[in-house]
């Protein structure tokens, strides 16, 4: 089921998009308020809700929710840990699922809760990060599907082209940018954190020249 996005939403979507395409190096600073907005969040539950999935660790489906609680007490007290800063991520169930070729994949299923807090930091996100993307690329992203991907091949072929290269990144590699690499990402679109006396804490040139340095050596 294909949801609707709405108006209110698509409005700040755009000034978003807007604002990332037309000047790449800009951060955003008043993000954190949209996250918990009441019309976020009622569609962010939508969504969550839409994609399926069973209950997370503490055993809460969308019957129990719904029948019990209400989305309105629950969206809202969502919403009120949001905005006071005491919302804490939960444990995330883990699922062993068979993989293709053998063997098996770890699959984490968060709760209803987190995950509803997470497609509403998506819904506000997205399109910031969306702006930087090439129009080469289909993975993961609003509006595009693998069958746009293949499609693009098939149409390659017919002008000439003879050879298509798949790649996978390796579990070694994706280690190695979680501990190296992501600590640098928040510096390209987010504000740094403040300290106590409300300066704007300076980005760490070393470790982001090392960390540079070692992903150009490794690719």
């Amino acid at each position: 089921m294909r949801l609707t996005t709405p108006e209110t939403i698509r409005t700040l979507q755009r000034k978003l998009y807007r604002k990332a395409k037309q000047e790449p190096g800009y951060r955003f600073y008043a993000l954190y308020d949209k996250v918990y907005r009441p019309d976020i969040l009622a569609h962010a539950y939508r969504l969550v809700k839409a994609a399926g999935g069973c209950a997370g660790a503490d055993g809460r489906d969308f019957e129990d929710i719904e029948g019990n609680e209400g989305v309105v007490e629950f969206l809202t007290e969502l919403g009120d840990a949001l905005r006071n800063k005491s919302y804490r991520a939960e444990a995330v169930l883990r699922r062993m699922i068979p993989k293709g070729k053998g063997g098996e994949r770890p699959l984490g299923i968060p709760t209803i809760r987190d995950r509803v807090a997470q497609m509403a930091a998506k819904i506000v996100l997205e399109p910031i990060f969306e702006a930087d993307f090439r129009d080469c690329s289909y993975g993961s992203r609003p509006k595009r599907t693998a069958h746009q991907a293949i499609d693009v091949i098939a149409e390659g072929m017919h002008q000439g082209y003879t050879q298509v290269i798949d790649a996978d990144v390796s579990k070694g590699i994706i280690a190695f940018l979680r501990h190296a690499f992501m600590p640098t990402m928040a510096c390209t679109k987010c504000p740094r954190p403040r300290d106590g006396r409300r300066k704007r804490t300076p980005c760490d040139e070393e470790h982001r020249k090392a960390v540079c340095g070692k992903i150009a050596s490794t690719v």
